[in-house]
């Protein structure tokens, strides 16, 4: 079993569940598992969100969509 890296609770009641990766283990294909994987349990319920999150020179960025792409021009900006 794998724990994320965070887990948090947004003022609105939502929970937050992170991992934090980067250089290999971004491209990892165990990450892309588990990002997947993670995914999948999110959806299922709607008071969930998350996703693999990285930091580049331009900040703070989070992928949260179905199938895991490690290419950060496919992420989204992290907002907290």
């Amino acid at each position: 079993m794998h724990d994320p890296d965070y887990i948090v609770q947004f003022k609105n009641g939502d929970i937050g569940i992170y991992d934090t990766k980067s250089g290999m283990t971004r491209t990892s294909k165990e990450t892309s598992a588990k990002s997947d994987a993670s995914q999948k349990y999110v959806a299922k319920n709607k008071k969930l969100v998350g996703g693999i999150v990285s930091e580049s020179s331009a900040g703070w960025y989070v992928f949260a969509g179905p199938k895991y792409n490690a290419d950060l021009k496919d992420w989204e900006r992290l907002k907290m």
